[in-house]
């Protein structure tokens, strides 16, 4: 273990109290760099899926999902193609174009869908400048999953205006999601990913940081709040849990056991909190704080799903947890954060 981290961690974990006057940290989503994945060259499905990405809260029933994330009942959206300027004039963002794709699979499937495209549409498909065609294309998102007939010809076009990235909202791939963290993403099952060599560096770093936590000074305290911040509090993991079941749970998020949809992410949103906790580790035990009281009800929400303390009533006006974590960093909140974090803290020590 680092020099840095025994010392900061040393000072963190004497600081008993999270009343004082706390900076508020701005929470930034790390995008994580992946290498291009190998595929398979040719095609084996007919059928591809635009997918919702959804939060882990979204799955778990006796949790509220993300506002602004996550799907609810009569959700609708309607999204039309995007456009760049051109001198003035809407160029349109097609994916029609062969020299937008590298592998060679899919310009030849490009080339085969044109020839199809333009009999059904007309020549104005293969023009990004024909604004009458263009400009009423959508595509319409009202469930988890979209399914797309490559041989229904306008799913056809819409599956390549997806993967040109001409959709806002909808990633081109599992891989492009990576970086984007879009609210929807293209899935093609016909195609097998490799995940590359940066993703299994950052693997082994994250690991590599675990053991050093869990041969360092306080390392059952440190691990307990990694826990608190990155998995479900469903868990049930308390004081009085020993120190190497955490170790293992934690070492299962790393892998990406929790979830699938975030296994990729795993040990970089690890390596995020680590560094959280060196950097801020009371922002850090905000966090662990405020997730398990949500899930133990001591933060409730009212009819317009605002946020509020079960016990004082306070209301934080907001449905998003993160502004709640931030109001809580402020010193004009202290009293409100020290009320959550005593009715918090019976619940640790109870079980």
């Amino acid at each position: 273990m680092s020099t840095e981290l025994k010392t900061k961690t040393k000072e963190s974990a004497k600081q008993d109290s999270l009343v004082e006057e706390i900076p508020l940290l701005e929470i930034r989503e790390e995008k994580v760099e992946v290498l291009e994945p190998e595929t398979i060259k040719k095609r084996k499905n007919k059928f591809v899926l635009i997918k919702h990405n959804s939060t882990d809260s979204y799955s778990d029933p006796r949790k509220q999902g993300e506002y602004g994330k996550d799907l609810f009942p009569g959700f609708a959206r309607d999204i039309y193609l995007a456009a760049l300027d051109r001198a003035g004039k809407n160029f349109y963002i097609t994916g029609l174009d062969p020299e937008h794709y590298a592998e060679t699979y899919e310009k030849e499937f490009l080339q085969e869908s044109l020839i199809k495209l333009e009999k059904a549409f007309g020549a104005e498909v293969l023009d990004p400048f024909a604004d009458r065609f263009w400009s009423t294309r959508k595509l319409t998102i009202n469930q988890e999953e979209t399914l797309l007939d490559l041989d229904n010809i306008d799913d056809l076009l819409t599956y390549w205006n997806i993967k040109g990235g001409g959709f806002a909202f909808i990633a081109s791939s599992p891989e492009e999601l990576e970086k984007t963290n879009a609210r929807f993403y293209l899935e093609e099952p016909h195609i097998t990913y490799n995940l590359g060599d940066d993703l299994e560096k950052i693997r082994d770093k994250a690991i590599r940081l675990l053991s050093e936590i869990d041969e360092g000074p306080y390392s059952r305290r440190i691990m307990f709040i990694l826990h608190k911040n990155l998995i479900t509090p469903q868990e049930g993991i308390t004081e009085l849990t020993p120190k190497s079941v955490i170790y293992k749970a934690l070492r299962r998020f790393i892998a990406g056991d929790y979830s699938d949809s975030q296994k990729k992410k795993a040990p970089k949103l690890f390596i995020d909190a680590v560094d959280l906790y060196r950097t801020n580790s009371k922002k850090s035990e905000i966090i662990a704080i405020i997730n398990d009281a949500i899930w133990y009800g001591v933060l409730s929400t009212d009819k317009d799903n605002y946020f509020k303390n079960s016990e004082t009533g306070y209301n934080f006006k907001t449905t998003d947890k993160w502004k709640v974590i931030d109001e809580l960093c402020k010193v004009s909140n202290q009293d409100e954060l020290k009320n959550i974090m005593t009715q918090v803290q019976i619940k640790w020590n109870k079980y």
